[in-house]
């Protein structure tokens, strides 16, 4: 990930544009301005992580980490006095003011790289490693489409004198032309229209609940069930004329007692429907169960008592489409629950 900053010697001063806007602050002093420092960024170190690159000051270092649905990176000194960490995905944070998190916040926009940031300085209520000072940006939506991807940069300082560096770093950012590529819009893509897949996924959930039958919902010859990776990433695949069996709807697992039948209680009756999602619970990307079926049209469903309070009450499914056919033609389901 990491590549050499040039011989030649280049002054780079970082300087934020002074039409940076602040967005809001907390009670108590920042630790420093949304005016970006003078800083020689020039001998510093270019960390390239291949959709945007920065540059890393000195003494910081490279650490494992293993992210779940995003592209992640973690830099630490050897003390552990300053920490550095980068998230690039769909749920990369918006650096909100959290006041259970925050002791101190400072928020300004300007641009960086000809994008819109977001850049917060602040203090931390209960700091790991007594890392309290915050210096970190997020930039929204760098990747557009139905699943936007975002990058947040965050680091941690127990020394203020750190800040100015830091600071100076989130200004370093640049981003890779490749992830200015358009998403084609919807118009052009082909796939059956959003209002017609949430009404045959209305009619799977009514029928699955046993109120009603397939009459108005085309199968493809074989429906394949998918447990959640979660819960062990099982898949059984049915054949269309049995479908009809409400008993079908079953996923067998490599357990000789464990099998999940999709049929939801009878008691949840509060229905959510989301084009383009997954629940389970709360609402995900499908691409973070499997990107594969992520690529085709889908319908995310969500059942749950009226008066329910809790993620363990939930039914959640995910109903997934042909993407060449412009009638909804289930190919897929995804089964997913809160606990497994």
């Amino acid at each position: 990930m990491h590549r050499d900053t040039p011989g030649i010697a280049l002054l780079i001063v970082v300087v934020l544009s002074a039409g940076c806007t602040t967005r809001g602050s907390s009670d108590g002093e920042a630790p420093a301005s949304c005016a970006a420092p003078t800083v020689d960024v020039s001998r510093w170190e270019t960390v390239d992580a291949g959709e945007f690159s920065f540059r890393l000051p000195p003494g910081l270092r490279e650490s494992p980490v293993q992210g779940v649905d995003s592209k992640v990176g973690l830099f630490r000194t050897q003390d552990g006095a300053v920490e550095l960490s980068y998230d690039w995905g769909w749920y990369s944070s918006d650096l909100s003011h959290d006041t259970a998190t925050f002791s101190s916040y400072r928020a300004c926009s300007g641009i960086i790289d000809d994008r819109e940031a977001l850049v917060i300085t602040g203090q931390l209520r209960d700091p790991a490693d007594g890392r309290a000072h915050v210096v970190a940006a997020t930039w929204r939506n760098v990747v557009r489409g139905p699943m936007p991807v975002h990058l947040a940069i965050w680091s941690t300082a127990r020394n203020p004198m750190s800040v100015d560096e830091m600071f100076a770093l989130v200004h370093t950012v640049t981003f890779a032309a490749a992830v200015d590529a358009p998403f084609p819009e919807a118009s052009t893509r082909s796939g059956p229209r959003v209002e017609d897949m949430l009404q045959s996924a209305r009619d799977l959930t009514a029928f699955l609940r046993g109120e009603g039958d397939l009459a108005r919902v085309a199968l493809a010859d074989t429906v394949v069930l998918y447990l959640a990776p979660e819960g062990g990433g099982d898949r059984t695949a049915v054949p269309r004329e049995v479908l009809h069996d409400r008993d079908r709807w079953t996923v067998h697992t490599g357990r000789s007692d464990t099998s999940y039948r999709l049929a939801p209680p009878p008691q949840l009756s509060k229905l959510t429907a989301r084009a383009g999602r997954h629940f389970n619970c709360l609402e995900y990307d499908l691409s973070s169960r499997y990107p594969t079926l992520a690529e085709l049209p889908h319908v995310g469903v969500r059942l749950e008592p009226v008066n329910g309070a809790g993620c363990l009450q939930t039914w959640n499914a995910t109903f997934v489409f042909a993407g060449d056919k412009t009638t909804p033609t289930l190919v897929a389901v995804v089964y997913d629950q809160w606990e497994w």
